[in-house]
Protein backbone atom coordinates (compact mmCIF):
# COMPACT_ATOMS: atom_id res chain seq x y z
CA UNK A 1 0.00 0.00 0.00
CA UNK A 2 2.76 2.42 0.94
CA UNK A 3 4.60 1.65 -2.31
CA UNK A 4 1.41 2.30 -4.26
CA UNK A 5 1.00 5.73 -2.64
CA UNK A 6 4.58 6.57 -3.50
CA UNK A 7 3.98 5.52 -7.10
CA UNK A 8 0.75 7.59 -7.27
CA UNK A 9 2.46 10.71 -5.91
CA UNK A 10 5.31 10.30 -8.39
CA UNK A 11 2.85 9.95 -11.23
CA UNK A 12 0.95 13.09 -10.18
CA UNK A 13 4.19 15.03 -9.79
CA UNK A 14 5.25 13.91 -13.25
CA UNK A 15 1.95 15.04 -14.77
CA UNK A 16 2.26 18.42 -13.01
CA UNK A 17 5.78 18.87 -14.38
CA UNK A 18 4.56 18.02 -17.89
CA UNK A 19 1.67 20.50 -17.57
CA UNK A 20 3.96 23.29 -16.42
CA UNK A 21 6.43 22.48 -19.17
CA UNK A 22 3.71 22.44 -21.81
CA UNK A 23 2.29 25.73 -20.57
CA UNK A 24 5.74 27.39 -20.60
CA UNK A 25 6.50 26.10 -24.07
CA UNK A 26 3.12 27.25 -25.33
CA UNK A 27 3.61 30.76 -23.95
CA UNK A 28 7.12 30.82 -25.43
CA UNK A 29 5.74 29.80 -28.82
CA UNK A 30 3.07 32.51 -28.78
CA UNK A 31 5.61 35.09 -27.62
CA UNK A 32 7.93 34.21 -30.49
CA UNK A 33 5.10 34.42 -33.00
CA UNK A 34 3.99 37.84 -31.71
CA UNK A 35 7.54 39.11 -31.85
CA UNK A 36 7.94 38.07 -35.43
CA UNK A 37 4.56 39.51 -36.41
CA UNK A 38 5.94 43.01 -35.83
CA UNK A 39 8.22 42.61 -38.86
CA UNK A 40 7.38 43.89 -42.31
CA UNK A 41 6.72 40.84 -44.53
CA UNK A 42 3.29 39.30 -43.69
CA UNK A 43 3.89 36.08 -45.66
CA UNK A 44 7.19 35.45 -43.90
CA UNK A 45 5.49 36.16 -40.60
CA UNK A 46 2.88 33.51 -41.15
CA UNK A 47 5.40 30.91 -42.30
CA UNK A 48 7.79 31.59 -39.40
CA UNK A 49 4.97 31.50 -36.87
CA UNK A 50 3.71 28.10 -38.06
CA UNK A 51 7.23 26.67 -38.26
CA UNK A 52 8.12 27.75 -34.71
CA UNK A 53 4.84 26.41 -33.36
CA UNK A 54 5.47 22.99 -34.93
CA UNK A 55 9.03 22.89 -33.60
CA UNK A 56 7.74 23.68 -30.12
CA UNK A 57 5.11 20.92 -30.29
CA UNK A 58 7.80 18.41 -31.34
CA UNK A 59 9.84 19.38 -28.27
CA UNK A 60 6.78 18.84 -26.09
CA UNK A 61 6.31 15.33 -27.52
CA UNK A 62 9.92 14.44 -26.73
CA UNK A 63 9.52 15.62 -23.12
CA UNK A 64 6.38 13.52 -22.70
CA UNK A 65 8.14 10.42 -24.03
CA UNK A 66 11.08 10.96 -21.66
CA UNK A 67 8.92 10.57 -18.52
CA UNK A 68 7.00 7.61 -19.91
CA UNK A 69 3.43 8.88 -19.53
CA UNK A 70 0.64 8.76 -22.06
CA UNK A 71 1.05 11.34 -24.89
CA UNK A 72 -1.11 14.44 -24.77
CA UNK A 73 -2.98 15.22 -27.99
CA UNK A 74 -1.24 17.92 -30.10
CA UNK A 75 -3.29 21.13 -29.75
CA UNK A 76 -2.59 22.04 -33.36
CA UNK A 77 -5.92 23.64 -34.14
CA UNK A 78 -5.99 25.77 -30.98
CA UNK A 79 -2.49 27.13 -31.53
CA UNK A 80 -3.08 27.82 -35.23
CA UNK A 81 -6.38 29.59 -34.51
CA UNK A 82 -4.83 31.88 -31.90
CA UNK A 83 -1.81 32.59 -34.12
CA UNK A 84 -4.11 33.39 -37.03
CA UNK A 85 -6.23 35.73 -34.91
CA UNK A 86 -3.14 37.54 -33.62
CA UNK A 87 -1.73 37.71 -37.11
CA UNK A 88 -4.93 39.23 -38.52
CA UNK A 89 -5.13 41.80 -35.72
CA UNK A 90 -1.49 42.82 -36.11
CA UNK A 91 -1.83 42.98 -39.89
CA UNK A 92 -4.88 45.21 -39.60
CA UNK A 93 -3.10 47.54 -37.17
CA UNK A 94 -0.02 47.64 -39.35
CA UNK A 95 -2.07 48.44 -42.47
CA UNK A 96 -3.98 51.16 -40.62
CA UNK A 97 -0.73 52.74 -39.47
CA UNK A 98 0.50 52.77 -43.06
CA UNK A 99 -2.77 54.32 -44.26
CA UNK A 100 -2.69 57.03 -41.57
CA UNK A 101 0.98 57.81 -42.26
CA UNK A 102 0.46 58.10 -46.02
CA UNK A 103 -2.68 60.21 -45.54
CA UNK A 104 -0.88 62.50 -43.09
CA UNK A 105 1.89 63.14 -45.62
CA UNK A 106 -0.61 63.95 -48.36
CA UNK A 107 -2.91 66.28 -46.43
CA UNK A 108 -0.16 68.22 -44.63
CA UNK A 109 1.64 68.86 -47.91
CA UNK A 110 -1.48 70.40 -49.47
CA UNK A 111 -2.56 74.04 -49.14
CA UNK A 112 -6.03 73.41 -50.56
CA UNK A 113 -9.07 72.62 -48.43
CA UNK A 114 -10.62 70.81 -51.38
CA UNK A 115 -7.56 68.57 -51.84
CA UNK A 116 -7.45 67.88 -48.10
CA UNK A 117 -11.12 66.89 -48.12
CA UNK A 118 -10.68 64.63 -51.17
CA UNK A 119 -7.73 62.81 -49.54
CA UNK A 120 -9.64 62.35 -46.28
CA UNK A 121 -12.81 61.08 -47.93
CA UNK A 122 -10.98 58.64 -50.21
CA UNK A 123 -9.04 57.15 -47.28
CA UNK A 124 -11.87 57.00 -44.75
CA UNK A 125 -14.34 55.60 -47.26
CA UNK A 126 -11.86 52.81 -48.08
CA UNK A 127 -11.86 51.48 -44.50
CA UNK A 128 -15.42 52.20 -43.33
CA UNK A 129 -18.89 53.05 -44.56
CA UNK A 130 -18.78 56.80 -45.25
CA UNK A 131 -22.12 57.14 -47.00
CA UNK A 132 -22.16 60.75 -45.78
CA UNK A 133 -18.83 62.45 -45.13
CA UNK A 134 -18.44 66.12 -44.21
CA UNK A 135 -15.56 68.37 -43.20
CA UNK A 136 -16.81 71.55 -41.59
CA UNK A 137 -14.59 74.61 -40.99
CA UNK A 138 -15.91 77.20 -38.56
CA UNK A 139 -14.94 80.87 -38.30
CA UNK A 140 -15.39 82.10 -34.73
CA UNK A 141 -14.74 85.67 -35.87
CA UNK A 142 -17.45 85.72 -38.52
CA UNK A 143 -19.67 83.03 -36.96
CA UNK A 144 -19.89 81.22 -40.29
CA UNK A 145 -19.51 77.64 -41.54
CA UNK A 146 -17.72 76.40 -44.63
CA UNK A 147 -18.55 72.76 -45.26
CA UNK A 148 -17.17 70.34 -47.84
CA UNK A 149 -19.20 67.18 -48.38
CA UNK A 150 -19.37 64.11 -50.61
CA UNK A 151 -22.99 64.87 -51.51
CA UNK A 152 -24.98 67.78 -52.89
CA UNK A 153 -25.44 69.53 -49.57
CA UNK A 154 -27.71 72.61 -49.37
CA UNK A 155 -26.09 76.03 -49.13
CA UNK A 156 -25.08 77.52 -45.81
CA UNK A 157 -25.39 81.23 -45.04
CA UNK A 158 -27.00 83.57 -42.51
CA UNK A 159 -30.47 82.60 -43.69
CA UNK A 160 -29.63 78.91 -44.05
CA UNK A 161 -27.78 77.53 -40.98
CA UNK A 162 -25.73 74.33 -41.02
CA UNK A 163 -28.26 71.49 -40.92
CA UNK A 164 -25.88 69.11 -39.08
CA UNK A 165 -26.62 70.19 -35.50
CA UNK A 166 -24.83 67.11 -34.14
CA UNK A 167 -21.54 68.16 -35.79
CA UNK A 168 -22.14 71.70 -34.54
CA UNK A 169 -22.66 70.38 -31.00
CA UNK A 170 -19.41 68.39 -31.27
CA UNK A 171 -17.45 71.50 -32.27
CA UNK A 172 -19.02 73.88 -29.75
CA UNK A 173 -18.50 71.43 -26.87
CA UNK A 174 -15.15 70.10 -28.13
CA UNK A 175 -16.36 66.53 -27.60
CA UNK A 176 -16.75 63.46 -29.76
CA UNK A 177 -20.25 62.32 -30.69
CA UNK A 178 -20.63 58.55 -31.17
CA UNK A 179 -24.13 57.44 -32.16
CA UNK A 180 -24.48 53.82 -33.27
CA UNK A 181 -28.28 53.85 -33.08
CA UNK A 182 -29.05 57.51 -33.76
CA UNK A 183 -32.81 57.38 -33.23
CA UNK A 184 -32.26 55.82 -29.82
CA UNK A 185 -29.11 57.60 -28.57
CA UNK A 186 -29.39 61.17 -29.96
CA UNK A 187 -30.90 62.54 -26.72
CA UNK A 188 -27.51 62.21 -24.98
CA UNK A 189 -26.27 65.12 -27.11
CA UNK A 190 -29.08 67.02 -28.84
CA UNK A 191 -32.83 67.43 -28.55
CA UNK A 192 -33.72 65.81 -31.88
CA UNK A 193 -32.27 63.22 -34.21
CA UNK A 194 -30.54 64.19 -37.44
CA UNK A 195 -32.66 64.14 -40.58
CA UNK A 196 -30.88 64.98 -43.83
CA UNK A 197 -32.41 67.65 -46.09
CA UNK A 198 -33.37 64.83 -48.49
CA UNK A 199 -35.44 63.29 -45.63
CA UNK A 200 -33.06 60.33 -45.11
CA UNK A 201 -32.13 59.41 -41.53
CA UNK A 202 -28.60 58.09 -40.86
CA UNK A 203 -28.46 55.42 -38.15
CA UNK A 204 -24.74 55.66 -37.25
CA UNK A 205 -23.26 59.15 -36.78
CA UNK A 206 -19.78 59.98 -35.52
CA UNK A 207 -18.37 63.51 -35.24
CA UNK A 208 -14.90 64.55 -34.10
CA UNK A 209 -13.82 68.15 -33.33
CA UNK A 210 -10.64 69.28 -35.07
CA UNK A 211 -8.39 71.49 -32.96
CA UNK A 212 -5.54 73.62 -34.32
CA UNK A 213 -3.33 75.79 -32.08
CA UNK A 214 -5.69 75.02 -29.16
CA UNK A 215 -8.67 76.42 -31.06
CA UNK A 216 -11.50 74.32 -32.49
CA UNK A 217 -11.40 75.06 -36.22
CA UNK A 218 -13.57 72.32 -37.63
CA UNK A 219 -15.26 68.97 -37.33
CA UNK A 220 -15.20 65.66 -39.23
CA UNK A 221 -18.52 63.84 -39.56
CA UNK A 222 -19.06 60.33 -40.90
CA UNK A 223 -22.52 58.79 -41.27
CA UNK A 224 -23.96 55.45 -42.28
CA UNK A 225 -27.55 54.34 -42.86
CA UNK A 226 -26.87 51.12 -40.95
CA UNK A 227 -26.75 50.69 -37.19
CA UNK A 228 -23.49 49.91 -35.33
CA UNK A 229 -21.55 50.65 -38.51
CA UNK A 230 -18.21 51.50 -36.89
CA UNK A 231 -15.87 49.47 -34.68
CA UNK A 232 -13.13 50.50 -32.26
CA UNK A 233 -10.35 50.15 -34.80
CA UNK A 234 -12.13 52.52 -37.21
CA UNK A 235 -12.75 55.06 -34.46
CA UNK A 236 -9.09 54.93 -33.43
CA UNK A 237 -8.07 55.41 -37.02
CA UNK A 238 -10.11 58.62 -37.31
CA UNK A 239 -8.65 59.85 -34.03
CA UNK A 240 -5.18 59.20 -35.46
CA UNK A 241 -6.07 61.26 -38.55
CA UNK A 242 -7.34 64.29 -36.60
CA UNK A 243 -3.91 65.88 -35.82
CA UNK A 244 -2.94 65.74 -39.51
CA UNK A 245 -6.34 67.18 -40.46
CA UNK A 246 -5.89 70.05 -37.99
CA UNK A 247 -2.50 70.96 -39.46
CA UNK A 248 -3.85 70.72 -43.03
CA UNK A 249 -6.86 72.96 -42.26
CA UNK A 250 -4.63 75.46 -40.43
CA UNK A 251 -2.18 75.59 -43.35
CA UNK A 252 -4.98 75.99 -45.90
CA UNK A 253 -6.64 78.81 -43.93
CA UNK A 254 -3.33 80.66 -43.54
CA UNK A 255 -2.65 80.19 -47.27
CA UNK A 256 -6.08 81.57 -48.17
CA UNK A 257 -5.46 84.59 -45.97
CA UNK A 258 -2.04 85.16 -47.54
CA UNK A 259 -3.47 84.93 -51.06
CA UNK A 260 -6.22 87.39 -50.11
CA UNK A 261 -3.69 89.78 -48.54
CA UNK A 262 -1.43 89.51 -51.57
CA UNK A 263 -4.31 90.31 -53.91
CA UNK A 264 -5.22 93.33 -51.78
CA UNK A 265 -1.61 94.56 -51.77
CA UNK A 266 -1.41 94.22 -55.54
CA UNK A 267 -4.66 96.13 -55.95
CA UNK A 268 -3.44 98.85 -53.58
CA UNK A 269 -0.21 99.12 -55.56
CA UNK A 270 -2.15 99.46 -58.81
CA UNK A 271 -4.44 102.14 -57.39
CA UNK A 272 -1.46 104.00 -55.90
CA UNK A 273 0.30 104.09 -59.25
CA UNK A 274 -2.94 105.14 -60.91
CA UNK A 275 -3.33 107.94 -58.36
CA UNK A 276 0.14 109.22 -59.18
CA UNK A 277 -0.89 109.41 -62.84
CA UNK A 278 -4.07 111.36 -62.27
CA UNK A 279 -2.54 114.62 -63.45
CA UNK A 280 -0.86 112.91 -66.38
CA UNK A 281 -4.17 111.34 -67.40
CA UNK A 282 -5.88 114.72 -67.15
CA UNK A 283 -3.17 116.21 -69.36
CA UNK A 284 -3.49 113.44 -71.94
CA UNK A 285 -7.28 113.72 -72.05
CA UNK A 286 -7.17 117.51 -72.24
CA UNK A 287 -5.26 117.50 -75.55
CA UNK A 288 -7.84 115.52 -77.59
CA UNK A 289 -10.68 117.37 -75.86
CA UNK A 290 -9.15 120.70 -76.93
CA UNK A 291 -9.08 119.45 -80.53
CA UNK A 292 -12.69 118.29 -80.24
CA UNK A 293 -13.81 121.68 -78.89
CA UNK A 294 -11.84 123.66 -81.47
CA UNK A 295 -13.02 121.66 -84.48
CA UNK A 296 -16.59 121.73 -83.16
CA UNK A 297 -16.53 125.55 -82.91
CA UNK A 298 -14.99 125.93 -86.38
CA UNK A 299 -17.48 123.48 -87.85
CA UNK A 300 -20.37 125.40 -86.32
CA UNK A 301 -19.17 128.61 -88.00
CA UNK A 302 -18.68 126.78 -91.30
CA UNK A 303 -22.25 125.49 -91.18
CA UNK A 304 -23.50 129.08 -90.90
CA UNK A 305 -21.34 130.02 -93.92
CA UNK A 306 -22.69 127.06 -95.88
CA UNK A 307 -26.31 128.12 -95.22
CA UNK A 308 -25.43 131.66 -96.36
CA UNK A 309 -23.91 130.38 -99.62
CA UNK A 310 -26.95 128.21 -100.27
CA UNK A 311 -29.26 131.21 -99.80
CA UNK A 312 -27.14 133.15 -102.29
CA UNK A 313 -27.39 130.26 -104.74
CA UNK A 314 -23.69 129.35 -104.58
CA UNK A 315 -24.11 125.57 -104.51
CA UNK A 316 -20.51 124.82 -105.45
CA UNK A 317 -19.16 126.93 -102.60
CA UNK A 318 -21.63 125.31 -100.19
CA UNK A 319 -20.39 121.86 -101.26
CA UNK A 320 -16.78 122.93 -100.68
CA UNK A 321 -17.66 124.09 -97.16
CA UNK A 322 -19.52 120.83 -96.54
CA UNK A 323 -16.37 118.88 -97.45
CA UNK A 324 -14.38 120.91 -94.92
CA UNK A 325 -17.03 120.28 -92.27
CA UNK A 326 -16.83 116.55 -93.00
CA UNK A 327 -13.04 116.60 -92.48
CA UNK A 328 -13.52 118.46 -89.20
CA UNK A 329 -16.04 115.86 -88.05
CA UNK A 330 -13.55 113.08 -88.87
CA UNK A 331 -10.94 114.86 -86.74
CA UNK A 332 -13.47 115.27 -83.92
CA UNK A 333 -14.20 111.54 -84.10
CA UNK A 334 -10.47 110.68 -84.10
CA UNK A 335 -9.66 112.77 -81.03
CA UNK A 336 -12.83 111.64 -79.26
CA UNK A 337 -11.75 108.03 -79.70
CA UNK A 338 -8.29 109.01 -78.48
CA UNK A 339 -9.77 110.36 -75.21
CA UNK A 340 -12.02 107.32 -74.94
CA UNK A 341 -8.99 105.03 -75.36
CA UNK A 342 -7.12 106.77 -72.54
CA UNK A 343 -10.06 106.41 -70.16
CA UNK A 344 -10.58 102.75 -71.07
CA UNK A 345 -6.87 102.07 -70.66
CA UNK A 346 -6.83 103.51 -67.16
CA UNK A 347 -9.96 101.61 -66.21
CA UNK A 348 -8.31 98.44 -67.47
CA UNK A 349 -5.18 99.30 -65.48
CA UNK A 350 -7.19 99.75 -62.28
CA UNK A 351 -9.07 96.45 -62.58
CA UNK A 352 -7.78 93.09 -61.46
CA UNK A 353 -6.11 91.21 -64.29
CA UNK A 354 -7.98 88.15 -65.56
CA UNK A 355 -4.77 86.82 -67.10
CA UNK A 356 -6.38 86.74 -70.56
CA UNK A 357 -3.86 87.39 -73.32
CA UNK A 358 -4.80 89.31 -76.45
CA UNK A 359 -3.06 90.72 -79.50
CA UNK A 360 -1.63 94.07 -78.37
CA UNK A 361 0.32 96.89 -80.04
CA UNK A 362 3.44 97.09 -77.84
CA UNK A 363 4.62 100.32 -79.48
CA UNK A 364 1.32 102.05 -78.77
CA UNK A 365 1.39 100.76 -75.19
CA UNK A 366 4.96 102.01 -74.65
CA UNK A 367 4.23 105.43 -76.18
CA UNK A 368 1.05 105.90 -74.16
CA UNK A 369 2.58 105.01 -70.79
CA UNK A 370 5.69 107.08 -71.48
CA UNK A 371 3.63 110.22 -71.89
CA UNK A 372 1.36 109.38 -68.96
CA UNK A 373 4.21 108.81 -66.52
CA UNK A 374 6.09 111.92 -67.72
CA UNK A 375 3.12 114.26 -67.40
CA UNK A 376 2.19 112.65 -64.10
CA UNK A 377 5.57 113.69 -62.65
CA UNK A 378 5.41 117.16 -64.25
CA UNK A 379 2.04 117.72 -62.60
CA UNK A 380 3.69 117.32 -59.18
CA UNK A 381 6.78 119.35 -60.09
CA UNK A 382 6.13 122.08 -62.67
CA UNK A 383 9.86 122.82 -62.91
CA UNK A 384 10.72 119.31 -64.03
CA UNK A 385 11.56 118.71 -67.67
CA UNK A 386 13.16 115.76 -69.37
CA UNK A 387 14.10 114.71 -72.86
CA UNK A 388 12.44 111.56 -74.14
CA UNK A 389 14.06 109.53 -76.92
CA UNK A 390 11.74 106.96 -78.49
CA UNK A 391 13.04 104.35 -80.89
CA UNK A 392 10.11 102.07 -81.60
CA UNK A 393 10.53 99.23 -84.11
CA UNK A 394 7.67 99.63 -86.59
CA UNK A 395 8.05 96.02 -87.78
CA UNK A 396 6.90 94.62 -84.45
CA UNK A 397 3.25 94.12 -85.23
CA UNK A 398 1.03 92.95 -82.38
CA UNK A 399 2.08 90.59 -79.57
CA UNK A 400 -0.07 88.10 -77.63
CA UNK A 401 0.20 89.48 -74.08
CA UNK A 402 -1.97 90.55 -71.13
CA UNK A 403 -2.13 94.28 -71.98
CA UNK A 404 -2.98 95.62 -68.52
CA UNK A 405 -0.15 93.61 -66.98
CA UNK A 406 2.47 94.71 -69.52
CA UNK A 407 1.18 98.27 -69.18
CA UNK A 408 1.63 98.00 -65.43
CA UNK A 409 5.25 96.90 -65.89
CA UNK A 410 6.00 99.73 -68.35
CA UNK A 411 4.33 102.25 -66.07
CA UNK A 412 6.41 101.12 -63.09
CA UNK A 413 9.74 101.15 -64.97
CA UNK A 414 9.03 104.51 -66.65
CA UNK A 415 7.88 106.12 -63.40
CA UNK A 416 11.08 104.92 -61.73
CA UNK A 417 13.15 106.28 -64.62
CA UNK A 418 11.60 109.77 -64.50
CA UNK A 419 11.83 109.74 -60.69
CA UNK A 420 15.55 108.90 -60.89
CA UNK A 421 16.44 111.70 -63.32
CA UNK A 422 14.32 114.17 -61.33
CA UNK A 423 16.15 113.26 -58.10
CA UNK A 424 19.54 113.57 -59.77
CA UNK A 425 18.55 116.98 -61.15
CA UNK A 426 17.59 118.13 -57.66
CA UNK A 427 20.83 116.77 -56.23
CA UNK A 428 22.99 118.67 -58.72
CA UNK A 429 21.03 121.92 -58.24
CA UNK A 430 22.30 123.28 -61.57
CA UNK A 431 25.93 122.30 -60.96
CA UNK A 432 27.98 120.77 -63.75
CA UNK A 433 28.80 117.10 -63.98
CA UNK A 434 32.30 115.73 -63.27
CA UNK A 435 33.23 116.05 -66.98
CA UNK A 436 32.25 119.73 -66.99
CA UNK A 437 29.00 119.28 -68.93
CA UNK A 438 25.56 120.36 -67.78
CA UNK A 439 23.07 117.71 -66.79
CA UNK A 440 20.09 117.03 -69.08
CA UNK A 441 17.56 114.58 -67.63
CA UNK A 442 16.93 112.00 -70.35
CA UNK A 443 14.90 108.81 -70.70
CA UNK A 444 15.23 106.39 -73.61
CA UNK A 445 12.43 104.02 -74.66
CA UNK A 446 13.04 101.50 -77.43
CA UNK A 447 11.49 98.34 -78.84
CA UNK A 448 13.12 95.77 -81.10
CA UNK A 449 11.97 92.58 -82.80
CA UNK A 450 14.01 89.51 -81.87
CA UNK A 451 12.58 86.76 -84.06
CA UNK A 452 9.38 85.62 -82.39
CA UNK A 453 10.15 87.75 -79.33
CA UNK A 454 10.27 91.46 -78.59
CA UNK A 455 12.80 93.44 -76.58
CA UNK A 456 11.79 96.57 -74.68
CA UNK A 457 14.48 98.80 -73.17
CA UNK A 458 13.92 101.64 -70.72
CA UNK A 459 17.06 103.59 -69.85
CA UNK A 460 17.67 106.74 -67.83
CA UNK A 461 20.73 108.82 -66.98
CA UNK A 462 19.72 109.24 -63.35
CA UNK A 463 21.44 108.10 -60.18
CA UNK A 464 21.70 104.45 -61.18
CA UNK A 465 21.47 101.50 -58.78
CA UNK A 466 24.24 100.80 -56.24
CA UNK A 467 25.96 97.45 -56.81
CA UNK A 468 25.36 96.31 -53.22
CA UNK A 469 21.56 96.41 -53.61
CA UNK A 470 21.08 95.45 -57.26
CA UNK A 471 20.41 91.82 -56.27
CA UNK A 472 17.64 92.91 -53.90
CA UNK A 473 15.55 95.14 -56.16
CA UNK A 474 13.08 92.37 -57.10
CA UNK A 475 12.43 91.40 -53.49
CA UNK A 476 8.94 92.28 -52.21
CA UNK A 477 8.78 95.47 -50.11
CA UNK A 478 12.37 96.46 -50.92
CA UNK A 479 12.57 100.14 -51.89
CA UNK A 480 15.16 102.90 -51.95
CA UNK A 481 12.56 105.64 -51.94
CA UNK A 482 11.80 107.65 -48.80
CA UNK A 483 9.04 106.42 -46.50
CA UNK A 484 5.63 107.06 -48.00
CA UNK A 485 6.89 107.35 -51.58
CA UNK A 486 7.19 103.68 -52.47
CA UNK A 487 5.68 100.36 -51.41
CA UNK A 488 8.54 98.21 -52.65
CA UNK A 489 6.09 96.05 -54.62
CA UNK A 490 6.43 97.62 -58.08
CA UNK A 491 9.55 95.82 -59.30
CA UNK A 492 8.61 92.60 -57.50
CA UNK A 493 5.23 92.49 -59.28
CA UNK A 494 6.82 93.51 -62.57
CA UNK A 495 9.32 90.67 -62.32
CA UNK A 496 6.55 88.14 -61.66
CA UNK A 497 4.42 89.46 -64.53
CA UNK A 498 7.27 89.15 -67.04
CA UNK A 499 8.89 85.90 -65.86
CA UNK A 500 5.91 83.92 -64.57
CA UNK A 501 3.00 85.48 -66.44
CA UNK A 502 4.70 85.71 -69.84
CA UNK A 503 7.69 83.35 -69.59
CA UNK A 504 10.08 86.19 -70.37
CA UNK A 505 13.06 87.93 -68.84
CA UNK A 506 13.47 91.17 -66.91
CA UNK A 507 17.15 92.16 -66.71
CA UNK A 508 18.86 95.22 -65.30
CA UNK A 509 22.15 96.94 -66.08
CA UNK A 510 23.40 99.93 -64.11
CA UNK A 511 26.40 101.99 -63.07
CA UNK A 512 25.86 103.99 -59.92
CA UNK A 513 25.72 107.70 -60.63
CA UNK A 514 25.55 107.23 -64.43
CA UNK A 515 22.58 105.21 -65.67
CA UNK A 516 20.09 102.39 -65.14
CA UNK A 517 18.62 100.26 -67.91
CA UNK A 518 15.88 97.67 -67.66
CA UNK A 519 15.50 95.16 -70.49
CA UNK A 520 12.26 93.23 -71.04
CA UNK A 521 12.24 90.22 -73.35
CA UNK A 522 8.90 88.52 -74.00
Amino acid sequence: MFNFLIYLLCLMAGMLIVYLFLNAKYREAVHRVRGKLSRINPQALQMDASKNAMQTLAQIEEAVDAISIPKIAKPENAVDDKVQIEFEKMTERFNNLQIVNELGQRVTSSLSLKETFDHLYKTINSVMDAAIFEMGIYSWKENTWKVLANWDMPRIDQDHPYYNHIAEWSLMNNREVLLFDAEKDFARYVDKTLILPNKQIPQSIISFPVTHAEVEVGVLSVMSFGKNAYNDYQLEMIRSILPYTAVAIGNALVHEELVSTQAQLIQNEKMASLGELTSGIAHEIQNPLNFVNNFAEVSNEMIDEMFAELENGNADEAKSIAEDVKQNLEKISFHGKRADGIVKGMLQHSRSSNGQKEMTDINQLADEYTRLSYHGLRAKDKSFNATIHSDLDQTLGKMNVVPQDIGRVLLNLLTNAFYSVAEKNKLLQGNLLADGSSYAPTVWVSTKKLGAKVEIKIRDNGNGIPKKIIDKIYQPFFTTKPTGQGTGLGLSLSYDIITKGHGGELKVDSIEGEFAEFIIII
